[in-house]
């Protein structure tokens, strides 16, 4: 080989290392917001999830307090039938 083809070699070479460098930096770099990205996405779901079981927790509250005023209305209706049952 003679000097001259080294050389070329070697500018190839550089231009070439330059290549993958910049490549391997564009590559963290989408890396990097693609990351940012899904902890975005990720503590949204997170915060529907946490959103959803509050829902979900005040909703059996009413529905346990209707149950158990319905309770208290077949209670009071049983206890008056049964009143008048005696009154005949």
């Amino acid at each position: 080989m003679s000097s001259e083809s080294q050389e070329i070699d070697e500018t190839e070479l550089n231009a070439l290392r330059k290549a993958v460098d910049q490549a391997i930096s564009q590559l963290e770099e989408f890396r990097i917001q693609e990351g940012t990205m899904l902890q975005h996405l990720f503590e949204e779901k997170i915060a529907n999830i946490a959103h959803l079981l509050q829902r979900g927790r005040t909703l059996r509250k009413r529905a346990h307090r209707k149950d158990k005023r319905s309770d208290n209305r077949r209670f009071e209706q049983n206890r008056q039938f049964r009143l008048r049952q005696k009154q005949i």
